[in-house]
């Protein structure tokens, strides 16, 4: 009989194999976090399509967190993970205070002061 695990391994492919940025989530800050968490891209036209139906069309956002003196301190996985995130559609940035944070929501908003 498959696991869980199996299932999670398999569904994890297909949405790779879609060219999306899959992470099985193992330890989380919050209760009922899925288990698994991505970014799929996709095209103008199929946000619009999606539009028809939803209001919101959600963007993916990872920030990986060091300080003022750490912050070119990024390893060679983390770079890679950022690229893949952006490469799929997400907005991923590498932050040591709350003004690059601001910056990344200004060009996603376009109110880029």
């Amino acid at each position: 009989m498959a696991t869980e695990q199996d299932y999670q391994r398999k569904i994890t492919k297909t949405l790779e194999e879609n060219n999306a940025y899959m992470v099985k989530v193992i330890t989380a800050s919050k209760k009922g976090v899925p288990d698994l968490v991505g970014c799929l891209p996709i095209t103008k036209e199929m946000a619009m399509e999606y539009f028809k139906t939803h209001e919101y069309l959600g963007l993916f956002v990872a920030v990986e967190v060091k300080t003022p003196i750490t912050m070119n301190n990024t390893s060679k996985l983390q770079e890679y993970n950022l690229d893949q995130i952006n490469k799929a559609g997400g907005s991923a940035i590498v932050a040591w205070s709350t003004n690059v944070v601001e910056d990344m929501l200004g060009e996603i908003y376009g109110n880029n002061d």
